[in-house]
């Protein structure tokens, strides 16, 4: 089959596929079940039935695949990366990077933290801290929500689960960042020394707090690392989690926790700055935010893709799929297939379906903080609606998105309101 124009040298770290990769993956749908990239080596899927079958097959597409999405440092680098990572602790596949069973029991440990009653109980702190945030800019007029809205408060509710101090608020935000650095984008050799340094920086910070929890239990997530008790492989008793999981876990739950909600977060008001209707009737309904919350994820999908390995000789809708081979499950194609959302550019929060997008995973590895992300994102519309009479997008805009191809979000989102 020849390869449609667009397609032709398509390289997946490129500035125009960070900016708009929906253009792309339309063709790659219309094309292949499995569409491979020559320029990287590893395959698109890009349909909501394969994407689906995809993730929720472990056994012969593994999630242990190490930094696929990650370019290796230049060699001239490598050195310099490998001596600051030696001042660290070695991260171990838990959460993300494990498969089933031991993937099963990493999970089982950690989720008793995120069930539908403690999430449930984390509104009243939720509220509070959106309520001051609003607060800290609502007499201005003209903001930047990207900066005083959209990156403060997911950062700040991690900061409470993890019951630390409000002034790692900085702190733990551009770690958030130094963790997620070099996913789906190309890092200057300057950004990947200061990412590399602040990994470390984290490690040491989250080391401290872990230890202050041995000696003395709270009630947070990190005393509850610390008392857990994770199921040996063979079944004959538990053990407590050693250091480097209890970190690699923490590291997650931070990077996930931050990067994700925080690209929402600018992306719904920017959905809504641009759906005015919807606008007009989360102002008379506030229990419209929940539709208005996962529509939006369905349309952005802040991350985007992730990656699994053939674990043998398989195929992908006809398509051979050498085992070794690296695989990009685009959530983001799939939230867009017209075979299951019609009109899938339009935003549309009444969908019969709307729920069912994948923008959280699936299977096994569906995203253990989407409740907590669900609440924060919800409490936010809810408070933007009492508080705003009406908003709009300012000229300054360029509407330019980070540069990478699996955690998309916005720059900046500049708006002026009006005060309810």
């Amino acid at each position: 089959m020849q390869t449609p124009e667009l397609l032709r040298d398509f390289d997946p770290f490129s500035y125009a596929f960070y900016q708009d990769p929906h253009p792309y993956y339309e063709v790659m749908r219309q094309t292949s079940p499995a569409w491979y990239c020559p320029t990287r080596d590893f395959y698109f899927v890009t349909s909501y039935e394969w994407a689906n079958k995809v993730v929720k097959n472990p056994t012969l597409f593994s999630s242990a695949y190490g930094a696929v999405a990650n370019q290796p440092p230049p060699l001239h680098l490598k050195a310099k990366i490998d001596e600051i990572k030696s001042a660290g602790w070695v991260r171990p596949p838990t959460l993300l990077t494990a498969d089933p069973p031991d993937h099963t029991r990493y999970r089982n440990t950690v989720s008793r933290a995120f069930n539908a009653r403690v999430i449930a109980n984390m509104r009243e702190a939720i509220e509070s801290i959106v309520k001051e945030e609003i607060d800290r800019f609502i007499s201005l007029g003209r903001v930047n929500m990207r900066e005083v809205f959209s990156d403060t408060i997911p950062v700040r509710v991690i900061i409470r689960t993890l019951d630390l101090p409000e002034d790692s608020q900085a702190d733990v935000r551009r770690w958030s960042g130094d963790t997620t650095a070099g996913i789906g984008c190309l890092l200057s050799d300057d950004r990947a020394i200061e990412a590399a340094h602040g990994v470390v920086e984290l490690q040491r910070y989250m080391n401290s707090e872990i230890l202050k929890r041995i000696e003395c239990p709270r009630s947070d997530i990190i005393s509850m690392l610390v008392d857990a008790d994770l199921p040996l492989a063979d079944g004959s008793g538990t053990r407590k989690l050693t250091m480097e999981e209890s970190m690699g876990v923490l590291q997650s739950l931070i990077g996930a926790g931050n990067e994700t909600t925080t690209k929402l977060f600018s992306s719904m008001i920017h959905l809504l700055a641009e759906n005015k209707d919807e606008w007009r009737k989360l102002k008379s309904d506030r229990s419209r935010a929940a539709l208005i919350v996962e529509e939006s994820l369905r349309l952005v999908t802040p991350s985007q893709a992730l990656q699994r390995v053939a674990t043998d000789d398989t195929e992908i809708g006809g398509v051979p799929i050498p085992e070794g081979s690296k695989i990009f499950v685009s959530y983001s194609a799939a939230n867009r297939d017209p075979e299951v959302f019609p009109e899938p550019d339009r935003f549309v929060p009444d969908r019969p379906n709307v729920r069912d997008h994948l923008s959280f995973g699936a299977g096994v590895h569906f995203c253990i903080g989407a409740p907590l992300s669900r609440l924060e994102s919800v409490v936010a519309l809810e408070h933007l609606a009492d508080r705003w009479l009406d908003f709009r997008l300012t000229d300054e805009n360029t509407f330019e998105y980070e540069e990478t191809f699996q955690l998309r979000g916005l720059k900046n989102l500049f708006v002026e309101f009006d005060i309810a």
